[in-house]
């Protein structure tokens, strides 16, 4: 677990080459969800984001629109994305679950148990879901259990 403050504002910025699940304005207090990939994929790392980006749009539908919570997919091989290659320790396809307070990255986990589960889409999804409501605000939290 990752303890250092990290500008979201330097992260985010600087994520234009993936793509993004992410509202207009986030506000300062949110859980950044980054699918790292290989350049080349394989059907199992597709399936990986698919999953991810699956989970959060089931569960997070509206902390997706109000930006509590964004979702990015991040060639990590593309040398522009170095810096979050070494933040983040990626050496293979992962998933990573930022908690972002007042717009600094306070604390990740990387979510390696998707490997045992990509086989499991039900267990995959709870996982996912339950690992990034960890994170949320408690406001955020009380809205995705509606």
């Amino acid at each position: 677990m990752w303890k250092k403050p990290l500008s979201l504002v330097v992260l985010l910025s600087s994520l234009l080459s993936g793509s993004c699940l992410l509202a207009a304005e986030p506000p300062p207090d949110r859980v950044v969800v980054m699918y790292f990939h290989r350049t080349l994929r394989c059907p199992t790392c597709l399936r990986m984001e698919t999953y991810a980006r699956q989970a959060l749009q089931e569960a997070f539908a509206q902390q997706l629109q109000n930006g509590q919570v964004a979702f990015y997919s991040i060639d990590f091989q593309d040398e522009r994305n170095a810096r979050f290659t070494k933040v983040y320790r990626i050496v293979e396809p992962s998933l990573i679950v930022v908690k972002v307070v007042n717009n600094k990255g306070v604390e990740f986990k990387n979510l390696e148990e998707i490997w045992f589960k990509i086989r499991r889409q039900e267990e995959f999804l709870r996982y996912v879901q339950t690992e990034v409501a960890e994170y949320l605000p408690r406001t955020a939290q009380k809205t995705a259990s509606r």
